[in-house]
This record gives C-alpha cells, structure tokens and sequence, in this order.
C-alpha cells in the first residue's frame, strides 16, 4: 500500500515536487563509478576465488597446522604449555589446608590424576609415599607438592612423546582460553582460518598488482602472504599460501605496531585486533595495503629479518620506516624457546642468534625426589614462562613473527625456526595487511 500511495502521490504532486521525489530516489539507488569498479573488481575473481578458497580451508583445517599439540611447539621436543600449565596448578590441591580436603582424599585425588594422564607406577607409588608421610604443616605440605609435581611433569614429558595426540582435547580447550583457537557454532574448539573477505580482497588486489608495473618485481608470484589484522593478535593470523598447490605454507603469530606509546598492541578489544594504522614516519604503526617481501637480511637492530618494500598508496614508507619482518616474543616464547645469546658473523652487518639455555631441558633433568634446593626457584623459571597477556607485545611497526623451531609442520621438514622458513620461503613475494571488509585502504581494491 505505501508503495502506491507513493506512486499516486508522484503522479498527482506539482513538476517540482515530482522532479524533487525522483531526485531522491536516485540519491538513496545510485552507484558512484568508483563502487561500482570496485565492486566489479571483487566480483571479477569472488566466483573462483571462493572455490579456492573453500579447498585451502579444508586443507588446512585438517592439516598438522591445526592439531591443538602441535600449535604451539613440537610435541616430540616439549609438551604443550597449555598442558604443562594445567598440571602445575591442578596439584595445588596437595598444598590446601582445608578440613574437607583431608590426607585421604588427596591420596585419591592423585591416584585419579595419575590415571587420567597415564603416568607410570613408579611415579605412583612415590606420590602415595609422599602423600602418607609428609609433616602436615605449611613446609610440608608445599615440599611434598614440589617433589610430588616435579616427577609427574617429568613423567608427562615422556607419555607425552609416547603418544599421539596426548591430551588433545585438554590443549584445544586451553587453546581457546588463551585465544590462540576460537569456538565454532556449537561451542567446540576450532583451529581459526583466514576469513573470506582477507581472501577475497587479497585475491581481488593480487590481480591489480600483476597488472601493473609493480609486476616485475614479483619473483615468487605464487606466494601470498595474508595478514589479517581483525583478529585478535594471539592469533596465529599470519597465513602464508601457495595459491598453485593450495595449501598453507605458514600459520603464525604476527605482532603489530603499537604507536609511540605502545598503546595499541591492545587494539580496539583488549585483545589486539583492529589496531590503528598509519604510514606516518615516526609513528612506530602498522600498515594496510599490498607490500612485497624483498629479500632475507640481518643486521644490529633486528637481527635476521626480511626487508619489505611498501607498493600501496598507503604503505609506500615502509622501507624508510625500516618496517621488516623480525623475530618476536610470541605466545609461550620463554617456554618453547631456547634463550639466545647475540653474535656477529662474518661481516659487521651479519648478527645471529645462537642457542642458550633452555628453561624446559633444565626443569626435566632436575632430581625432584633428592635435591636440596630450594624448590621453589628451580620450579619458578619454567613455571611463569606458560604465562602470558591476552595480547601479544607490540613493534615498533614490524611485523613480529614466531622464532619457535616449526620442523613438525613444515611441509619441507627443515629443521628451522618459523621466522627462518619465512626468510627463505617469501623473497620476491606479495604480502596484504587486511583491516576489514572494504576498509583496508588500497589503491588496489578501488578504481584510480
């Protein structure tokens, strides 16, 4: 009926009036050139693109990237410190002093445990000795707890390499809680993948930048690198795709810059999704658009890094800001890492990170049941490492990447660090930061 109470109402009106009413139709139906290029340019690639799309994601998805213990380490090196962290204060129970949680029934709450987790019979019955014996006072209680919790961890290490799959289910829940996995529909954890609209733009862009003079500078056409910035940043949403295999090279962690102040590592949700971006000298930001990955270098400030060139309207000081991709302190990093120590190479300009200690090694070959050290700070170093934010740190505008050793899931078997895959793997390569559906600022994604 308002559709024609409208009609008669143009029909019946004055010429000015009827001109006037028209005239506001076309304001509220008509598309400018510039979205309908756009638009154009999207839909050009949408069809196939979202193909492809769909079979990388179901590639990936059941790939070694998304197995919740391979995440955030190599089980065969480590146990998960999701895992690791769970134990450790799951056996707070033996320190509680509460008239319900009497000797008995921590006796039972530990042989329960030692089921649930597999552990040995002599790691058993040196856990019930304990559990009977131990002084019942503050002192003792923590001393058994230690000792107690020192030869399960230290058990758990081996089943954990014993087994495929150990306490998967436990780890993707931690997964979640850490944000580094997300929840599907039905409240299950799911290993995240890129969204459609990061892989659309991406794609959509791509195409504009081989045809342009930009071009010639791709070596490695293949590759693409899709940063997707929306998502929190404990997320590994750095996807690394070979477009002709379709599959995912790389899935990890990319830290952004937080400004001067550092403020935005904590993006617009605490989480550090969404942070501002800025192609400002000085701004110590991240920024938006197509970029290539030059070449592997090392230097004094970021140690080994990939040199990146700025080839976007909003990017293009990327290589005056000295913006690279460096190693950083990703989620877990005191854990899964060894500690390095700095050394110059062969040239002034060549520095490199050489093995330290690793806090992990030292925790399993500490004799829990006979030393005399203080058990609280031989158990502290590797216990605060499985702590960390909800947001990684922020850069000073680089994209910080994992320097875990990612041998287990890389599809060469190199034995090297993610950032040292990523050297070898992207030079000659396009990159795309994303920070929303049509909101990433590209002279790429719109006409000239």
């Amino acid at each position: 009926m308002k559709t024609l109470v409208f009609i008669f109402l143009a029909l019946t009106a004055s010429p000015l009036m009827a001109r006037s009413l028209a005239a506001d139709v076309c304001v509220e139906t008509a598309k400018s050139p510039l979205q309908e290029q756009s638009e154009t340019i999207l839909k050009a690639v949408n069809t196939e693109g979202d193909k492809l799309y769909e079979e990388i994601k179901t590639q990936f998805l059941k790939s070694p990237n998304c197995f919740p213990e391979n995440v955030m380490n190599n089980p065969q090196d480590k146990m998960s410190p999701i895992l690791f962290s769970n134990v450790y204060e799951e056996m707070r129970f033996i320190i509680k002093d509460d008239p319900y949680m009497t000797r008995a029934i921590k006796i039972e709450q530990f042989k329960q445990l030692v089921k649930d987790y597999q552990l040995s019979g002599d790691t058993l019955n040196y856990g019930l000795s304990l559990l009977k014996n131990y002084v019942d006072t503050s002192d003792g209680r923590f001393d058994a707890m230690a000792r107690i919790r020192g030869v399960v961890l230290q058990d758990m290490d081996k089943v954990s390499k014993k087994y495929s799959g150990y306490q998967r289910e436990q780890i993707a829940e931690g997964l979640v809680k850490r944000h580094i996995f997300v929840e599907d529909d039905d409240g299950y954890p799911l290993c995240p993948f890129l969204s459609q609209d990061a892989f659309r733009e991406a794609l959509a862009g791509r195409e504009q930048v081989m045809k342009s003079i930009n071009k010639t500078k791709i070596s490695n056409p293949d590759i693409l690198t899709i940063v997707d910035f929306t998502r929190p940043s404990n997320e590994r949403r750095m996807f690394v795709i070979d477009l002709k295999s379709k599959k995912v090279l790389h899935n990890t962690w990319s830290a952004q810059g937080g400004g001067v102040s550092r403020r935005e590592a904590q993006g617009v949700d605490q989480l550090g999704s969404s942070p501002t971006m800025s192609n400002v000298m000085g701004s110590d930001l991240s920024s938006e658009g197509f970029y290539i990955a030059k070449k592997a270098s090392s230097g004094e400030k970021f140690l080994n890094n990939v040199i990146l060139e700025g080839i976007d309207s909003n990017n293009k000081n990327l290589s005056a800001r000295n913006v690279v991709i460096h190693g950083w302190r990703t989620p877990g990093h005191d854990y899964t890492d060894k500690t390095w120590e700095i050394k110059q190479g062969k040239t002034s300009q060549d520095y490199k990170r050489v093995l330290g200690k690793d806090i992990y090694q030292e925790f399993m070959s500490i004799d829990f049941k006979n030393t005399k050290e203080d058990l609280f700070d031989i158990s502290q170093p590797l216990a605060s490492s499985v702590h960390w934010p909800d947001y990684m740190d922020a850069t000073d505008g680089c994209l910080g990447v994992s320097e875990t050793n990612m041998a287990h899931v890389d599809q060469k078997k190199r034995n090297l660090s993610q950032l040292e895959m990523l050297r070898q793997d992207l030079p000659g390569s396009l990159m795309f930061n994303f920070v929303g559906s049509r909101k990433t600022k590209s002279q790429y994604l719109k006409a000239e």
